[in-house]
């Protein structure tokens, strides 16, 4: 081996070592730090958007349908069907993802069997669950900070849940409690959820 051989290997250990050294000095912190703000799933994207997924933390990915709202006024529901029962219904008419103000209408169904998203919420979903909500134009992260049961013919529910003069948030309901007939629960469950960046 050449005198310059040798001193290229030396000059080539030496910037290794150097290398190593920066990497394991780094803080953990910064470079989280750095990773984080590169990308925030939970950073807005747009203004009011038209929903079409939802990510809810411990129960996974569904589909969002926006339908109108019913001639009495009541927001529709997702279809009774092996697809409809793991779905959400978004009412158009009202609020929606991203708008300034009222809440954004949602709903899902409850079986007795157990089997729809409903029930999965209502083992999982509770204060402090993160809701991602995304469509082709616009994405918002929610935080749920209330779920509140109601009884279905009181008048809390219907202030409450259909409240459009506040500020901006999700209110998801399902039917819960005990099944006494066919699509007649003795309960209502809401999960309120507020914008969150994070």
């Amino acid at each position: 081996m050449n005198f310059s051989a040798k001193v290229f290997g030396k000059f080539t250990m030496m910037l290794s070592l150097a290398l190593l050294a920066s990497l394991l000095l780094a803080s953990p912190t910064e470079a989280v730090s750095t990773r984080n703000s590169a990308y925030n799933p939970c950073k807005p994207r747009g203004g009011a958007f038209w929903p079409t997924e939802m990510n809810i933390s411990g129960v996974g990915t569904v589909k969002v349908i926006g339908l109108r709202k019913a001639r009495n006024g009541v927001p529709r529901t997702p279809a009774i069907s092996n697809s409809g029962k793991r779905m959400v219904a978004w009412s158009s008419s009202h609020a929606a993802p991203g708008a300034s103000r009222g809440n954004v209408l949602m709903n899902a169904h409850t079986y007795p069997d157990g089997s729809a998203l409903g029930n999965q919420m209502l083992k999982s979903t509770g204060v402090g669950s993160l809701i991602m909500v995304s469509g082709p134009y616009g994405n918002m992260c929610y935080r749920v900070t209330k779920r509140v049961v109601y009884n279905p013919s009181g008048k809390k529910l219907a202030k409450q849940y259909y409240n459009q003069a506040g500020y901006n948030q999700l209110a998801i309901v399902v039917c819960s409690g005990k099944r006494i007939g066919k699509g007649r629960w003795t309960k209502r469950t809401v999960w309120y959820a507020s914008p969150s960046l994070y």
